[in-house]
């Protein structure tokens, strides 16, 4: 992402998500916002806080710097939520219900197609189709991101380019991913996962118990991972054998409100964890589902939200309470 060289002086940082929004997210930003531009700081998993960022501004008013991570030219997002790569990054700006992408190497964001959207949550991008979940219209939309894009099997022919998903029945979705021919939807007000796939007339339910309150949603190799807010915890489903499939719970620790999450191509798994104000990483054994716990080195986030991970290993951060976009280089997500 091309962006204006400066010098900034940061302070160390410690080494090492969607909302239930859509009555009024206009309201919840302003209120949100109002915490100031670096928000609360981070706290560790041993409580302890880490150091605070000296930021520079641009000319055009935009930080080039939070911590390690970068602050990306976005402009005049109201209440950021869902994020993802792919070709640029693409970002639900929920409060404008709208979708604004950040081509590579541009400075200017752009303004997708998606339109009469109602407090949209989050977004999701496989091989050029974006899929919204948009929570206050019950729904979920697809849209190409590019003419060449292949179409989704639910989908007639047609000029339009954008079309309403097959899931039925939702009440105030948040997280949705679409990858490896299966298309997840998180039904936050009614706690379930819906999934359809090839060779189904219908979406199923995804076998996860005890949901209060889902939210964001990846996948490993294995199967679907799902933030479950309410109890504060991170769960896995996956195969044992063709017809079997089981809950695992993944092995973060802490976690306070998570939203977001999203896993990077070697299997770690990411989450923003919004009531610690900091973004979590689980290094995992990919047999066991355990692994290494560690916090990244933003600082002054105030509610992040969505996360995305790219095929270099970069990082990205809907920071909500302060309307901005991250961008944490590979060199530093370790």
């Amino acid at each position: 992402m091309a962006i204006t060289a400066l010098t900034v002086a940061v302070a160390p940082a410690v080494a090492g998500c969607q909302h239930d929004d859509t009555s009024s997210p206009s309201a919840t930003s302003a209120a949100t916002s109002a915490a100031g531009p670096t928000g609360g700081p981070a706290t560790t998993a041993a409580g302890t806080e880490s150091a605070t960022a000296t930021t520079t501004t641009t000319a055009t008013g935009a930080s080039t710097a939070a911590g390690s991570a970068t602050v990306l030219p976005f402009a005049g997002l109201d209440h950021p939520l869902g994020v993802a790569v792919g070709s640029g990054v693409i970002v639900v700006d929920s409060a404008n219900n709208r979708v604004v992408k950040l081509a590579e190497q541009s400075p200017t964001q752009t303004l997708l197609s998606f339109t009469g959207l109602n407090a949209p949550q989050s977004v999701s991008n496989d091989n050029g189709n974006l899929f919204v979940s948009d929570g206050g219209g019950t729904r979920v939309l697809w849209s190409s991101d590019r003419s060449s894009a292949p179409t989704p099997p639910w989908t007639a022919s047609g000029s339009s380019r954008e079309w309403s998903g097959p899931f039925t029945g939702l009440q105030n979705p948040h997280g949705v991913y679409a990858g490896g021919g299966a298309y997840y939807v998180v039904d936050t007000g009614n706690n379930r996962v819906l999934r359809w796939s090839s060779g189904r007339n219908t979406p199923e339910a995804v076998p996860f118990t005890g949901l209060n309150n889902p939210d964001g949603i990846s996948a490993l190799p294995d199967g679907p991972v799902v933030v479950d807010s309410g109890n504060n915890r991170v769960l896995l489903v996956s195969h044992t054998d063709a017809n079997t499939e089981v809950q695992t719970v993944l092995g973060f620790t802490g976690l306070n409100n998570p939203h977001g999450v999203a896993v990077d191509w070697q299997g770690s798994v990411y989450v923003t964890d919004s009531g610690n104000n900091r973004v979590v990483k689980l290094t995992m054994n990919p047999t066991t589902h355990t692994g290494t716990q560690s916090i990244l080195p933003f600082a002054g986030l105030n509610d992040p939200t969505g996360v995305a991970a790219d095929d270099q290993g970069n990082l990205y951060v809907a920071d909500t309470g302060n309307n901005r976009v991250l961008k944490l280089d590979k060199g530093f997500n370790h």
